[in-house]
């Protein structure tokens, strides 16, 4: 008896001083928050890039992408002018440990994608998300690299944030359904990806889908 009496003892007191252990170390209070903080730590970095709204822009980043963006290409949600300084905020998924620490998929309702590429681009002012002017839009010359050369299509969501921590993604295709061009030189290629609006893009091209993969197992 006394022999299983201190085991008991010795028991409880291991899981008290776990669970004491486990509150003095979190810094959260619940699981969610830790989950939204990895994919925070984890995932593709954010680049700011500062520009007078007045200006052409041409600018590589740091994954050896451009984009170039006319001048005055940018409204205030309301519709009207900006004038200033604006933001240009970009992250760049080109591999596949940057998609999976990022949140992401590459899912478009049924169908699942092979990506070129998956990244964000946004205007924003005084950290308040600028609209893309009517018939304006944004080059995005994106390295071919991880893309390996085969034909993508455009696909966008309007919906996910710049720091997606618990947002389902699903990506919609463009309605042109024309390929994205591969530009080639002698030192690098680049798919020249035409943005019709800001924030997320994917340089994509369906593999199969739920539904077909469904049917192949009956």
């Amino acid at each position: 008896m006394n022999h299983r009496f201190s085991a008991l003892l010795l028991m409880l007191f291991i899981s008290i001083a776990t669970l004491s252990c486990k509150k003095e170390g979190s810094k959260y209070d619940t699981p969610v928050k830790d989950i939204e903080q990895f994919f925070d730590e984890t995932g593709a970095p954010v680049q700011q890039f500062s520009f007078s709204s007045s200006a052409n822009i041409n600018q590589t980043t740091a994954a050896g992408n451009t984009f170039m963006i006319s001048a005055g290409s940018f409204t205030k949600t309301d519709g009207s002018a900006v004038s200033g300084n604006i933001d240009i905020k970009v992250r760049e998924c080109v591999s596949k440990r940057d998609i999976i620490l990022s949140n992401l998929t590459t899912q478009s309702g049924n169908k699942f994608l092979t990506t070129g590429g998956i990244f964000y681009l946004a205007a924003y002012q005084n950290d308040v998300a600028l609209s893309l002017s009517n018939g304006k839009t944004i080059n995005f010359f994106l390295n071919a690299v991880f893309g390996n050369g085969q034909m993508l299509h455009r696909y966008y969501s309007s919906s996910l944030p710049l720091e997606n921590n618990s947002s389902d993604v699903s990506w919609t295709a463009d309605a042109d359904t024309q390929m994205i061009n591969l530009l080639s030189s002698s030192s690098q290629s680049h798919y020249a990806y035409v943005m019709k609006n800001t924030g997320w893009q994917n340089a994509a091209e369906p593999v199969f889908s739920n539904s077909s993969r469904k049917k192949n197992y009956c």
